[in-house]
């Protein structure tokens, strides 16, 4: 046996022998470790060529890149059981990168083996597993990304026996604010076999589009997008979804404005297949000497097929000329036209309305003066010879004064009257009348206060009505 050991450096190396009438045994040994190196091994021979070996071997650097190496391998004489056995571990490493494997075999058969790769570099990554053995399937396990220039790519890969494995595939692009992503699951399940989800969002023209959608079967797809413009010129939004479900296929709504507050053109829709096909709706305006505006409203329903209505008004050398209109079912239209004139003191106008319920109504009014004091006229013609008249006045000079008059074909109300006036601007010393009256009959009030050395005072109530009598009360020194 020799053995030499400097500086944690060992050879060692030995013989030993058994020596019997019946049998004869002999063993060699062998160490050796340089700090970087080591092998060791071991033979024992026995009976009639009976010989067991054993073996180590390992290589260990840590410069300039860490390398670790072992190998050890054995052999038995056996006729049942494992005759030889192998094992090993390789690993290497440094900035960025990992690879290892180690394996173990017996009689040259995959008991087990593990491999691991890692490498990143300036803009990628990808790591690897692969576990392997007779005694189960093969276990796979791959993850990559790159994300150096658009698209970014990610892919997660896990397999654990044949056509029996889950991948998530990713891409993402992001150029000049235009957005696409991409992410696909596959697995062998039945209800999420392929899965696929994406999400865009892109300039196309003058419109931003953007979308998101999952499919997770073949023509099994459910979209959510919408298409948007929000500039000077044009403000136009729609939404969308479509979806594989009879009952509910498909839904856009949306609207759209092109113009400003003196000129504009504007619509809105709706539909959702297959209950309702579609609602549109527009509306429109334009100022100017002649302003207009325009609305209109279309249905897929039988008993309501839409509307449509215009409002417009001209600026004449004497005021102006109006009118507005609303149809809302066929034949059925409600319609207002007037003309009139706004000065200072003055306002004159005249309107017809017409109705799908009767015969037209002639509206006149005429109003002079101002909030000290003004006289009105209304008068209002229907079914032809039927008419309303209303006169109405009201002063502040010399008196203050109001007057209230309408003639109607009313029954009970054919004439009605009613009149006030009020003098003194003191509590102590003032008079006031009030006449209201209908068909002939009215009632008067009367009351009068006078505060000075003397004082005296009236209150007085006359009835023309039947059964109602005049009523007095005064009282002086």
């Amino acid at each position: 046996m020799t053995h030499l050991f400097v500086n944690w450096q060992v050879d060692h190396s030995g013989t030993f022998t058994i020596t019997s009438p019946y049998d004869n045994m002999s063993m060699l040994w062998n160490l050796k470790n340089t700090g970087s190196d080591v092998m060791s091994n071991v033979e024992v021979q026995w009976g009639n060529g009976q010989k067991f070996t054993a073996k180590l071997d390992g290589d260990f650097k840590d410069t300039p890149n860490r390398r670790w190496k072992s190998k050890f391998e054995m052999n038995i004489p056996s006729n049942d059981a494992v005759r030889r056995v192998d094992a090993g571990f390789d690993h290497e490493d440094r900035a960025g990168f990992i690879k290892s494997e180690a394996f173990i075999t017996a009689d040259r058969k995959n008991i087990g083996n593990v491999k691991v790769d890692y490498l990143r570099q300036l803009g990628s990554a990808d790591f690897d597993l692969d576990i392997t053995s007779i005694y189960m399937n093969d276990f796979k396990a791959k993850l990559n990304g790159k994300h150096a220039i658009m698209p970014m790519t990610g892919l997660l890969k896990v397999q654990w026996a044949p056509q029996q494995e889950i991948v998530v595939d990713s891409s993402y692009s992001l150029i000049d604010r235009n957005l696409n992503s991409k992410l696909t699951l596959r697995t062998p399940f039945n209800p999420i076999r392929n899965v696929v989800f994406t999400a865009n969002h892109m300039l196309k023209g003058f419109s931003w589009d953007a979308e998101t959608s999952i499919e997770y079967a073949p023509y099994q797809k459910i979209t959510l997008g919408t298409v948007y413009r929000l500039d000077a010129l044009e403000k136009a939004v729609k939404v969308f979804i479509t979806t594989p479900f009879p009952r509910f296929q498909n839904m856009e709504t949306g609207f759209r404005f092109n113009g400003d507050t003196k000129k504009f053109d504007s619509s809105a829709d709706f539909k959702m297949i297959p209950m309702v096909p579609s609602i549109q709706a527009t509306a429109s305006w334009k100022t100017g000497r002649r302003s207009i505006g325009k609305i209109g409203l279309t249905t897929p329903f039988r008993q309501y097929p839409g509307l449509k209505g215009e409002v417009s008004t001209t600026v004449n050398t004497v005021g102006r000329t109006s009118s507005v209109w609303l149809e809302y079912l066929p034949n059925q239209k409600i319609e207002v036209e007037g003309t009139y004139s706004l000065t200072k003191k003055n306002v004159d106008g005249t309107f017809v309305v017409k109705t799908p319920f009767g015969h037209p109504v002639n509206i006149e009014y005429r109003q002079n003066g101002d909030l000290n004091a003004f006289s009105n006229h209304a008068e209002i013609r229907y079914n032809f010879n039927q008419s309303v008249v209303v006169d109405t006045t009201f002063g502040l000079q010399p008196q203050i004064y109001g007057t209230y008059s309408m003639v109607s074909p009313i029954r009970g109300y054919e004439e009605v009257k009613f009149a006030f006036s009020h003098e003194g601007k003191k509590w102590n010393d003032f008079r006031t009348t009030v006449e209201y009256g209908t068909d002939g009959n009215k009632v008067e009030m009367e009351a009068m206060l006078k505060l000075t050395n003397k004082y005296q005072g009236k209150m007085m109530l006359t009835f023309t009505f039947q059964k109602y009598e005049t009523c007095t009360n005064r009282f002086q020194p």
